[in-house]
């Protein structure tokens, strides 16, 4: 399950470039306005998008940029259609490389996030970029995994408490463990800043390939009570999805003590109750859970084609799965990292591939009076199309309902991927 990790050693000044998009192509009710890679430009956007209060999205390209490792990236709201700016270019060299997930931003419009690959012990890093009273941005990095037992290869992004701190995981590292974790099965961590400016990594939990799981890949949520919530993708009961475990969803809480315990909350046993939990998790207004398994169910899939499930919290303190749609490879294949819930309850969120394009699809996901969830096809991606294809983040909603994501691959550029932004 571990992705194949690369990077490209090469030296690049970052950059700063514009691209005005004049006209939106349409489809539909789906509008492209950024292509991926052109010159200079990021390529393969594997994260969703976060907004702040002006109205400008930010996100990360894991690839492209003058050094092919990936770029940070913010498109400004014109009169004109959207401008876009690339932040930073990553060098692949002590900077980092390949960052995966997308950034989060501090009450100051701080962004933070982490590479997969880079650093001093091409491990991995986390990163901060920080807005200049000049317009531009200064980089710097907070953090190098080694890829000991303080983790490596992060590919989730980061969540921030009130204090400051990030919370994030890697896929791996840590103790080593079961299940061919010859590096470790990954760690939850803490980074911590100090008044000096330093930043000191605390591991909340190392993971053993058992019972407790492996390879982290997701980020990590907050509950209300200060509690942590993450997925492992594998792990867990080790007699099915290929003896590696098909993955479970944890709770890391912490004690008086300042010390983390970590408890398995649900252990997935077959692929028909999901295989392979993955990205971040999602709380209702109620406390249930959300989430996806990449495997699992049925369908024309060799491996099944995934679920969207909930975690409900018995009177008895037991969470209890619901699988709330399975995909069967026509409506979806492969859920995309992240739902997006409305006020209503509504779920949103994408599917990678499948659907009537083969190039993956939006869906909402509504539940009627009497608890039955009936999946609508919001927009479906041609393989390959100038429109885009291969949905792969969580899906930014406005106050409007408009719903904004990328594409992996698809577009105008050479295949580089896409923003859209999509109106119900």
């Amino acid at each position: 399950m571990n992705p194949t990790k690369f990077c490209k050693l090469y030296i690049v000044l970052a950059v700063t470039f514009f691209i005005n998009v004049s006209t939106a192509r349409s489809q539909e009710s789906l509008d492209v306005f950024h292509d991926f890679g052109g010159a200079g430009d990021g390529s393969r956007p594997f994260s969703g998008l976060i907004s702040d209060s002006g109205g400008n999205l930010y996100g990360t390209t894991f690839m492209g940029g003058p050094a092919n490792a990936g770029t940070v990236y913010t498109l400004s709201p014109t009169a004109g259609g959207w401008k876009e700016t690339v932040l930073y270019s990553f060098s692949g060299l002590l900077d980092g490389a390949a960052p995966f997930d997308n950034v989060v931003m501090d009450s100051d419009g701080n962004l933070y996030g982490t590479t997969e690959n880079g650093g001093a012990y091409n491990e991995g890093t986390v990163f901060k970029l920080g807005p200049a009273s000049d317009g531009s941005w200064n980089f710097s990095v907070l953090y190098t995994f080694r890829g000991r037992k303080d983790g490596g290869a992060p590919q989730s992004s980061l969540v921030l408490d009130a204090k400051g701190n990030l919370y994030g995981t890697t896929i791996i590292g840590g103790v080593p463990g079961r299940n061919n974790c010859l590096k470790g099965c990954g760690v939850s961590f803490r980074l911590s800043p100090s008044p000096a400016g330093a930043w000191t990594e605390t591991v909340l939990h190392s993971f053993s390939g058992g019972a407790d799981g492996s390879v982290p890949d997701g980020p990590l949520v907050f509950d209300r009570d200060g509690n942590l919530y993450g997925t492992a993708v594998q792990g867990g009961d080790q007699t099915d999805c290929a003896h590696l475990g098909c993955g479970v969803v944890y709770e890391l809480s912490p004690s008086s003590a300042g010390e983390w315990k970590q408890k398995v909350i649900h252990t997935f046993r077959n692929r028909m109750d999901g295989d392979a939990p993955s990205g971040p998790l999602t709380f209702d207004s109620l406390g249930n859970l959300f989430g996806i398994a990449r495997g699992g169910s049925q369908g024309f899939c060799p491996d099944g084609c995934g679920i969207v499930f909930e975690l409900a919290l018995s009177s008895s303190g037991v969470w209890e799965e619901i699988v709330v749609h399975r995909f069967n490879g026509s409506d979806g294949e492969g859920p995309a990292m992240g739902l997006t819930l409305d006020s209503s309850g509504n779920i949103y969120g994408a599917a990678v591939g499948g659907g009537p394009g083969s190039g993956g699809l939006l869906f909402e996901l509504s539940q009627d009076e009497g608890g039955v969830w009936t999946e609508t096809k919001l927009h479906s991606f041609l393989y390959g199309s100038i429109y885009g294809s291969g949905p792969n983040g969580r899906l930014l909603m406005d106050s409007d309902g408009n719903l904004f994501g990328t594409t992996g691959s698809g577009g105008t550029q050479g295949g580089g991927g896409t923003v859209f932004k999509f109106t119900p």
